[in-house]
């Protein structure tokens, strides 16, 4: 029991030494018990290369959820200022192996700095980088931070200007987060919202310090590839809006044009190809697929499908039902179907034989 007290001790007189350039006072009041807190630190990815974890959660400098390792003594914390990107190399040495990346205002904590090379530790990442990217700086440090504020309140006012005389914007509610643009008024806390900028009382949220870290080549690996799913999902929904927007717009017309594409392609009972064959109704599914309409592969069930029109009402693009034979209205008392095997996608007219319904899908 003695040897584990003392350890936790070290751990807490390590983050003074850690964070020696920060308010310490402060940091420690974050993490203190729920009697004497009124800062609740929170956890959020900031939407830029790099990691963010509140500085407060990592008084031992750990990350609260990394494997427990050892560590070196820290001498000082730094920011990275550069324009692109920082190597991290695994010696003093730029020809040594790369071991990941710093960016712009990235947090770091310096291990040693010899001869134009500084080790650091950012988060998970240890390595070598050329110390002319590094500032100490107070305010450098105080800048890079990312501060958040929560409401911790049913309703919160968020007035135009810092005093309760002040004109009401909005009414924010318990626990959405905001981005704060300016502390430095007492007793107030200016923040971004949908509704505009604004301020709220300091006593009903609490606020929260981030900052951002270097990745490790794994974590850039994933990055990466998070990002290249994300922008093919994102291309994906663009496109299927587009076609339901266009659908939306143009309506049946927009079908018909689409159908009239595969005028001469083959028919094949039972098939589903628009290119290589396909049966009456699988070419009328297969048209309406595209706009977000789904019909079964039955000439008889799709007569259950969409509004009933009047025969004498129909328009291009309306589908037209008979007995063992489906097709879309062309216009000019024409059918466009997959009419047989002889004849495949082609045009006959619209009364070659009785019409059951008319049904309108979009």
């Amino acid at each position: 029991m003695f040897r584990k007290t003392t350890r936790v001790a070290t751990c807490i007189i390590a983050a003074s030494v850690t964070l020696g350039c920060f308010n310490v006072a402060n940091v420690n009041a974050a993490t203190t018990s729920k009697k004497t807190s009124s800062t609740n630190v929170t956890q959020e990815k900031l939407p830029i290369a790099g990691f963010s974890l509140a500085v407060s959660s990592t008084l031992d400098g750990k990350d609260s959820n990394s494997i427990e390792t050892p560590r070196e003594s820290v001498k000082s914390a730094a920011v990275v200022q550069t324009s692109d990107k920082v190597i991290v190399y695994q010696n003093n040495d730029d020809k040594s192996q790369e071991v990941g990346k710093l960016y712009n205002n990235n947090l770091v904590e310096i291990i040693s700095n010899k001869k134009g090379w500084a080790k650091v530790i950012s988060r998970n990442l240890t390595g070598y980088v050329k110390s002319d990217c590094l500032k100490s700086d107070k305010s450098l440090l105080e800048s890079a931070a990312k501060k958040t504020a929560k409401v911790k309140t049913e309703t919160l006012k968020l007035r135009e200007n810092s005093s309760t005389d002040s004109r009401v914007i909005s009414l924010l509610g318990i626990n959405e987060v905001y981005v704060i643009t300016n502390d430095s008024v007492t007793g107030w806390v200016k923040i971004n919202t949908p509704a505009g900028e604004g301020f709220v009382s300091a006593e009903f949220v609490d606020v929260t310090k981030e900052y951002t870290y270097g990745e490790t080549l794994q974590e850039e690996k994933d990055r990466l590839q998070k990002e290249a799913e994300a922008a093919a999902a994102q291309k994906k929904a663009e496109e299927e809006a587009a076609a339901a927007e266009y659908a939306r717009t143009h309506g049946n017309q927009a079908a018909l044009s689409f159908a009239q594409q595969y005028v001469g392609n083959r028919y094949v009972w039972g098939g589903t190809s628009l290119t290589n064959g396909i049966d009456c109704s699988g070419y009328v599914m297969q048209v309406f697929a595209k706009y977000g309409v789904s019909l079964p592969h039955s000439s008889a069930a799709i007569r259950g499908y969409g509004k009933a029109v009047k025969a004498s009402e129909m328009q291009p693009g309306d589908v037209v039902c008979y007995e063992g034979h489906v097709g879309i209205y062309a216009g000019n008392g024409r059918l466009l179907s997959a009419l047989n095997s002889r004849k495949g996608i082609t045009y006959c007219s619209v009364n070659y034989k009785p019409i059951i319904t008319v049904r309108r899908m979009l």
